[in-house]
């Protein structure tokens, strides 16, 4: 499974609320699905794809960390594609 359907695996169903990267990442290795080994850069670099495809969005909290959620488009991608579950 590739990197974004992973994220997008993750963040769906918590649609509307979002995750710090940190525990994306951490979500994603433990799941197992990968192919490759995921690095901080490699989740960021897709959670940044899935962004501009508009599947996910950022939100930057007052104290200035960073959070991640599936968009009501990214949660109907996911829907469509299949719902991939992860474990």
């Amino acid at each position: 499974m590739t990197t974004e359907k992973i994220i997008l695996a993750i963040l769906a169903p918590r649609f509307p609320g979002s995750l710090p990267p940190g525990t994306i990442r951490a979500l994603a290795v433990e799941s197992g699905e990968s192919d490759k080994a995921l690095s901080d850069d490699a989740v960021l670099a897709a959670l940044n794809s899935l962004a501009k495809r508009g599947l996910v969005a950022v939100d930057v909290e007052w104290d200035g960390g960073v959070r991640w959620g599936a968009t009501a488009e990214g949660k109907k991608q996911w829907i469509l594609g299949g719902q991939h579950r992860l474990g």
